[in-house]
């Protein structure tokens, strides 16, 4: 297989991030290696970020949907060392791989674009992660979509009424949605199509292994035939 033990699933919500991280962890077991998955809202999840707690939260309860604003570093529960303490796990144990959605982009970057953070600090924080990670020589799978409008049109008809309107809180209730007078179901594909220019500059910096497949749910099995084979499983 490639040469990697952290693989690392990304893409807006409706992505398929979940279901391609357990697919991809099925396989890997299947070809012998000490795989595992983790959904963002797992609580035995290997990094824990403050973004994941509060979204989770909020939607357990129906509370405030808020991030908190700092910048997660320094020694906390939810510090970037996190990523140092789960790539020295790995490559203690060869043969093991953990399969992670949601964890690198979507709760520790995007949820600080939504807060206001730049460009430029966001790619700090990236490459900070990037530097922690680093000997498990992590394996990025952007799940990217040519229209995040057409995205969410697919996905609200197949998720709750409770989930529905915890996205649109979740966005609306954000400093970059506020600040432009952003709302509702109109917040979300805003601020996606705003991340997707960020997201871009952040897959090409990526190393040392990374793969975008365009529009998966236009052709799912295609898709992850590209996947094992980027992988070489």
């Amino acid at each position: 297989m490639l040469d990697t033990q952290l693989i690392l699933i990304e893409g807006m919500s409706g992505a398929g991030k979940s279901t391609t991280a357990e697919r991809l962890a099925a396989r890997l077991r299947e070809a012998g290696f000490e795989a595992a998955s983790y959904h963002e809202f797992d609580r035995d999840n290997p990094i824990r970020t403050k973004a994941s707690d509060a979204m989770r939260d909020g939607y357990e309860k129906e509370g405030p949907l808020r991030f908190p604003g700092s910048d997660a570093s320094g020694s906390n529960p939810y510090g970037s060392e996190q990523w140092a303490m789960l790539a020295e796990q790995l490559v203690a144990a060869p043969g093991r791989v953990v399969v992670l959605e949601s964890r690198y982009w979507q709760n520790a970057l995007f949820s600080r674009f939504l807060n206001g953070w730049d460009v430029e600090r966001l790619e700090s924080y990236r490459q900070r992660i990037s530097d922690y990670a680093a000997p498990a020589r992590p394996t990025l799978i952007h799940l990217a979509y040519s229209d995040a409008k057409a995205v969410m049109e697919r996905v609200y008809p197949q998720r709750t009424p409770e989930w529905q309107r915890w996205m649109e809180r979740l966005f609306s209730d954000s400093a970059w949605c506020s600040k432009r007078g952003l709302e509702g179901r109109e917040a979300v594909i805003a601020a996606y199509r705003a991340w997707d220019e960020i997201a871009e500059r952040l897959f090409h910096v990526h190393q040392p292994h990374r793969l975008r497949l365009l529009d998966p749910a236009d052709d799912w099995p295609a898709a992850m035939l590209q996947l094992d084979r980027f992988l070489e499983i």
